[in-house]
């Protein structure tokens, strides 16, 4: 409204921090003292604001975080074939779509630990063949 309330947090040189314009000397005038001085000394407060969209840096970082619990829960999977492999693959998947993210180091935690979940899985799943085969002997 470009004017200044009793209320209204204001700051001038030697001051040590905003405070209501109803606390600094001499900016109302009353009726037996002379005008106030140029309201153009004093500086209100800016408006605070709360609200931060989310940053794309932020859904990149989220992918890189992804791949890489994938890929850690690939190693225990890789037990059973059947799980280890597709979380391993996904987790390669998201690893490869943030590696030019800001989480990149995670991206390529991710991508170690889902490649060593897919070599696991692999043999195990040949451990588990031979198994079989060595029942029929």
């Amino acid at each position: 409204s470009g004017q200044i309330g009793r209320q209204t947090l204001v700051w001038k040189e030697g001051m040590s921090e905003w405070a209501p314009a109803s606390r600094v000397n001499g900016l109302f005038a009353s009726a037996e003292h002379a005008p106030a001085p140029a309201i153009a000394t004093y500086r209100t407060a800016a408006p605070v604001t709360h609200y931060r969209p989310q940053e794309p840096e932020q859904q990149s970082s989220n992918t890189a975080i992804s791949g890489m619990v994938l890929g850690i829960l690939s190693i225990p999977c890789a037990c059973v074939p059947l799980i280890g492999f597709p979380v391993a693959v996904v987790g390669i998947i998201f690893s490869s779509l943030a590696l030019k993210s800001s989480g990149r180091s995670m991206a390529i935690a991710g991508l170690i630990c889902s490649l060593l979940g897919i070599v696991l899985t692999v043999i195990s799943a040949v451990i588990g063949v031979a198994y079989e085969f060595s029942q029929y002997e």
